[in-house]
């Protein structure tokens, strides 16, 4: 299957050009301004497509990646992406991480195995 590599959605479009007289579906663009022919109902914007991947993309720096890590709540209030509802949002450990870091604290987190 085909996902938008912005947001990972599957509710993605291919336009082409159609001729309005036999209704042939024509090999080229439906729009060449900018050669993009993918449309994203969730971005609501042109995209471009690729084969959907085991995991997610992260919000922060669009790494794939495939370990989930599971924090709390609270913590990530303080840390999830921005442009998010509250509770919304994927970040990949490196990010995860970095914004830990950022928080300049001392504190200690024990990462443990859930299934």
């Amino acid at each position: 299957m085909k996902v938008c590599t912005r947001c990972c959605s599957s509710d993605v479009q291919s336009l082409y050009w159609v001729n309005p007289n036999t209704k042939e579906i024509g090999d080229r663009c439906f729009s060449d301004i900018d050669g993009k022919c993918n449309w994203c109902k969730n971005c609501d914007n042109n995209t471009t497509l690729r084969e959907e991947e085991e995991g997610c993309v992260c919000q922060d720096c669009g790494r794939h990646y495939k370990v989930d890590i599971n924090i709390s709540n609270e913590l990530w209030g303080l840390i999830g992406p921005r442009d998010k509802p509250k509770g919304a949002g994927l970040l990949c450990g490196v990010c995860i991480m970095k914004r830990v870091e950022e928080l300049d604290r001392f504190d200690a987190y024990k990462l443990t195995k859930i299934s």
